[in-house]
């Protein structure tokens, strides 16, 4: 499933991006690199928007509101094996990233 993940530039413009997902309990999971804007714009505002989309950013169903944080270090070992197991680039890239946690509100 592609997810399309819009957060807010500098509290006014609104970013889409789709991403790949891993469902873990009630909590989204995506991985990122450390330097992207995604990863940047979560850092200075949590809110955002989520919904089924195509891997060319089209929404493909209704939008939810949800909170995303940065998970601290120690959670990421406990869930890098989920995503991992699903994207082959993370093998590849460990270390070089973060992983959201995306709560829907």
């Amino acid at each position: 499933m592609n997810l399309l993940f819009t957060s807010l530039l500098k509290g006014i413009l609104h970013v889409n991006r789709s991403t790949g997902t891993t469902l873990a309990g009630e909590h989204l999971l995506i991985w990122t690199a450390t330097t992207t804007g995604k990863a940047k714009r979560i850092r200075n505002n949590s809110q955002v928007t989520v919904a089924a989309g195509t891997a060319r950013g089209e929404v493909t169903g209704p939008e939810w509101a949800a909170t995303a944080i940065i998970l601290p270090a120690d959670e990421v070992q406990r869930v890098y094996p989920m995503l991992a197991d699903k994207y082959e680039v993370m093998r590849t890239q460990r270390g070089e990233g973060v992983i959201l946690q995306v709560t829907l509100k």
